[in-house]
């Protein structure tokens, strides 16, 4: 019963959240938008991986496209979010890089009917160095109100996001394979971490005015 209820309120929260993101794109700066086309692409995600459980019986394949791209969205958000990494374009880097390895771990290692471990894993590494640099840079930054400061936000909510997806993806097969009985508390992780992150991103959004940021 939790999990169904919390699938619904997770599907209404991703259309809802994206829906407004739609309404606020003119209001918000260009490096709060790359946020903006992560959570479309979340939608997308979602939608694909419906469907395409429906019609082949797996959608590991949109999975691993997906972290591919979110890879790619996240990179450029802290390449434009960080004065430093834009500079040097590091993050723009990072993603081409980003994206190479995917394919090179999608058609020698992990195709993409399993669970590409290896390139969360990478995710996860790269990501969460590029958002806790993020963070760094803005607690160094001279009176700048971090409680004001959209990109301080969303940077933690990235931290935890990608902690959640490596921990609950990293050990799906795992799981799956010796204790499918204790898989339906791996999916109720996993949508309710989600959920908080998708829902986050909204009120974010939301108070977006209230909370001009003054570090871009």
């Amino acid at each position: 019963m939790l999990q169904p209820t919390l699938n619904y309120a997770y599907s209404v929260t991703l259309v809802g959240v994206a829906a407004y993101a739609i309404l606020r794109y003119k209001m918000v700066d260009k490096t709060t938008r790359y946020i903006f086309l992560w959570i479309w692409l979340g939608l997308l995600t979602e939608a694909a991986g419906y469907i395409a459980i429906r019609l082949f019986q797996t959608n590991l394949p949109v999975y691993s496209i997906s972290s591919i791209l979110e890879f790619i969205i996240l990179c450029l958000y802290f390449n434009k979010s960080v004065p430093p990494l834009k500079e040097r374009a590091i993050g723009l880097l990072l993603a081409v890089a980003g994206l190479l390895l995917g394919i090179l771990n999608t058609i020698f290692l992990q195709p993409l009917q399993t669970v590409n471990s290896n390139f969360l894993f990478l995710e996860c590494l790269v990501i969460v160095c590029l958002a806790l640099y993020a963070l760094y840079r803005m607690f160094v930054e001279p009176d700048l109100k971090l409680w004001k400061e959209t990109h301080f936000c969303f940077s933690c909510l990235i931290v935890f996001y990608e902690c959640v997806s490596l921990w609950n993806w990293g050990i799906y097969g795992y799981i799956v394979q010796f204790y499918p009985e204790k898989s339906m508390v791996l999916n109720i992780s996993l949508i309710a971490g989600n959920l908080l992150v998708y829902l986050s991103c909204g009120i974010l959004i939301y108070l977006y005015p209230k909370m001009r940021q003054t570090y871009v």
